[in-house]
């Protein structure tokens, strides 16, 4: 089996990361008892549960080179 490389642009790194970032930002609300959103929060993450859902294999490559570059670690 051949390894290829995997090309992923800034704007789908991005995309990504930000519906991570949603739900990260989600938990942490809820561990403070914060239970209640706005509808600009419900929205948000409901843009970021699609987002996720699209998830596979190449989604978590994605994600993984999106925190790489995000880090500024050199491929």
């Amino acid at each position: 089996m051949s390894e290829s490389k995997l090309t992923v642009t800034d704007q789908e790194a991005e995309a990504t990361g930000r519906a991570v970032g949603v739900f990260l930002w989600a938990m942490n609300e809820a561990i403070k008892g914060n239970f209640e959103l706005s509808e600009e929060q419900a929205n948000a993450i409901n843009d970021a549960m699609d987002e996720l859902a699209k998830f596979d294999q190449k989604g978590l490559e994605i994600l993984f080179e999106g925190v790489t570059k995000a880090r500024g670690d050199k491929s």
